[in-house]
């Protein structure tokens, strides 16, 4: 199931849906801020412009924080999950909230602490030859083709900047260790040049 955040107006929306109750409760609509709360099953959380808060509870959810400084809340200790980066999403996994995707997401508030994600699309990018032709360096069209298609299409991240820095010299010398330099230099250069980030 779907749930948007539209930002726009003052009151509090509340449906009942199979899996539980959904609520929407559009916290500050002059600054586009939603707070969105899924349901017990696999939900499809999706934030408004601005800076919103989502909670996808059990299940494993796919939450999209949209664009703004968005907060994927969870109850429990940082213990509790297990974090990891694919590139474009953030994976968080635990027995208490299921396995959830979290992209354009900056942030995960757990009952403990806030830790903040960087996301990567640039490097889903780099990963593929047609979004490369496609897309060239636009981070936010990377993200936004991943949410739209590349989880449908179970694409993942490959590409490795590291690497693609320590196969070459002079990209080194060019950027010493940015491997956000060196992936805007595989996708409008490298690529086209047939670098590659394998080991050579």
């Amino acid at each position: 199931m779907t749930f948007a955040g539209s930002g726009y107006e003052p009151r509090t929306l509340q449906a009942t849906v199979a899996a539980g109750n959904v609520k929407l409760d559009l916290v500050n609509p002059l600054a586009m801020r939603d707070d969105v709360t899924g349901t017990a099953g696999n939900d499809r959380l999706v934030g408004s412009p601005g800076d919103d808060r989502l909670r996808g509870l059990d299940g494993d959810d796919f939450i999209d924080g949209g664009p703004g400084n968005d907060t994927a809340v969870y109850g429990g200790q940082r213990s509790e999950y297990a974090v990891r980066w694919d590139g474009v999403a953030a994976l968080v996994s635990s027995a208490r909230d299921g396995n959830d995707r979290l992209v354009r997401g900056e942030a995960l508030e757990l009952a403990d602490r806030t830790e903040h994600v960087t996301p990567r699309p640039l490097e889903y990018i780099a990963s593929y030859g047609d979004l490369i032709a496609w897309l060239g360096a636009n981070a936010e069209g990377g993200a936004v083709h991943y949410i739209r298609h590349g989880f449908d299409e179970s694409r993942r991240v490959s590409f490795d900047p590291a690497q693609y820095l320590a196969n070459y010299a002079d990209l080194r010398a060019a950027f010493g260790q940015d491997e956000r330099a060196a992936t805007i230099h595989y996708i409008d250069h490298g690529h086209a040049e047939g670098r590659t980030d394998h080991v050579l």
